[in-house]
């Protein structure tokens, strides 16, 4: 395949983990404050103008058109990476002047260099970015220094079972979604498609990882690799994200087991699995992890202070479990898809079918709002105020 030239604005180096409705019951999808102080407060859009489409490059990304934003991740540098899913590309925001820039991607789904569908992207302690093409059933690694490689994936969609010397280039893969690099340097993926995650190892094999390849929902208290998964009844957007928890090396991985309506968490020591938060019953209610439900999780993240945020699609709705475990909060989203605008209390925003949500290192939450086009944010100063109150306690 012929090389792709990657202009990345930043040097990219080490970064651990990075990251894919039903009305609430009564009004105890949102709890009192008793979240161990997490306070969210008014969000707004920082990419995209609610238009879908692509136009904007080189200029402010408030005044950029997006098309079905499904992933988001910080660089090392604070500049947001985009994958701007139905534009197929991946696209940056510098941190400085707010301009928006494409970083890989033609706009086509398919030539030379082109990116189908990008769902995932991750970046490597050697700078390299990672890019799952889920459309395409290939991941990509570009190089800080330029050009592009095949890392998994022929490019034909299939489940075979494979083993950990199969080339990994060579191998069929389905749907990856999400993407996280392991302390040796070793790449794990989300495989949609297959109800599994399969890992790439620094020899460029390809090996199984968690999940038997078959949907289904069984497993806890067990190895991972015999545990199922139900990525996702059908196959209209990406599904089934995971995200590795914020220690170096990582301790845990949490996946958003969608389908089955839950947080599934894998011990990274023991490589056991269990149930992480949710009854396995869709549903839209806070409170304890064993008893709060959710209605098709999309994606996860674990955030420097170990909360574990939920992107909650089909209520369109973003979670928080506590660093504790002890309580599920929704911080943004009515249960309600649609966009009622900026400047107002994220808790009484509208969302359309989130596909991704991370903490930054200041504190900003970020929101792939997939349905309405745009990247929204819930200012630092929810952070700063849950951890204040916190310390209060």
């Amino acid at each position: 395949m012929r090389a792709a030239s990657l202009n990345i604005r930043h040097s990219i180096f080490a970064i651990a983990v990075l990251i894919a409705g039903c009305m609430p019951q009564v009004d105890d999808h949102h709890d009192d404050g008793d979240d161990h102080g997490f306070v969210p407060v008014e969000i707004t859009t920082i990419a995209g103008t609610g238009v879908a489409g692509f136009d904007g490059d080189g200029g402010p990304a408030s005044a950029a058109r997006l098309n079905s934003p499904i992933d988001v991740i910080e660089g090392p540098s604070s500049e947001i990476i985009i994958t701007d899913f139905e534009n197929h590309r991946v696209r940056a925001i510098d941190p400085d002047a707010s301009v928006i820039t494409t970083l890989a991607g033609t706009g086509m789904a398919a030539g030379d260099a082109s990116l189908n569908h990008p769902a995932g992207v991750a970046v490597a302690a050697d700078g390299v970015l990672y890019v799952a093409a889920w459309g395409e059933h290939r991941v990509y690694r570009y190089p800080p220094a330029g050009g592009r490689e095949v890392i998994a994936g022929s490019g034909v969609s299939g489940c075979a079972p494979g083993s950990p010397s199969d080339p990994a280039a060579l191998s069929t893969i389905s749907f990856p979604r999400s993407l996280g690099l392991l302390g040796d340097d070793t790449l794990i993926f989300a495989e949609q498609g297959c109800h599994r995650i399969r890992q790439v190892t620094t020899r460029d094999t390809l090996g199984p990882f968690a999940g038997t390849g078959e949907a289904g929902y069984s497993g806890d208290d067990e190895l991972a690799i015999n545990a199922t998964f139900n990525a996702a009844g059908t196959l209209v957007l990406p599904a089934f994200g995971m995200a590795l928890s914020p220690e170096d090396p990582p301790d845990e991985l949490y996946i958003a087991d969608t389908e089955n309506h839950v947080i599934r968490e894998i011990n990274l020591f023991t490589r056991r699995i269990e149930t992480f938060a949710g009854t396995g019953v869709a549903g839209f209610a806070d409170g304890p992890p064993q008893q709060a439900t959710f209605n098709r999780p999309t994606h996860v993240f674990a955030s420097g202070d170990h909360a574990v945020w939920v992107v909650d699609s089909g209520n369109h709705a973003i979670r928080r479990i506590d660093p504790l475990g002890t309580s599920v909060q929704t911080v943004a989203g009515t249960g309600s898809p649609g966009y009622n605008g900026d400047h107002i209390p994220a808790a009484q925003a509208q969302l359309n079918n989130p596909g991704c949500v991370i903490v930054t290192k200041g504190g900003d939450v970020l929101i792939a709002d997939t349905g309405n086009h745009r990247v929204r944010r819930i200012a630092s100063d929810s952070n700063r105020r849950g951890i204040d109150a916190r310390a209060a306690n």
